[in-house]
């Protein structure tokens, strides 16, 4: 599936003018609440490891 990013973006655009937020949008449009965000993004999302690279040129 693809979206146009353009068309993504004005989307979100126009949740944050209407809601002030996404997870207002969520909470008021589709039930969905904090707890119910909290556990999607346990489920959903991974988080970031800090990892040390080097870069061309440092020792």
């Amino acid at each position: 599936m693809r979206v146009d990013p353009d068309y993504l973006s004005a989307v979100f655009e126009q949740i944050d003018r209407d809601y002030g937020s996404m997870e207002t949008y969520l909470d008021q449009r589709l039930g969905v609440d904090a707890d119910d965000i909290r556990r999607l993004r346990a489920l959903y999302t991974e988080q970031a490891h800090r990892r040390s690279y080097r870069y061309a040129g440092q020792a």
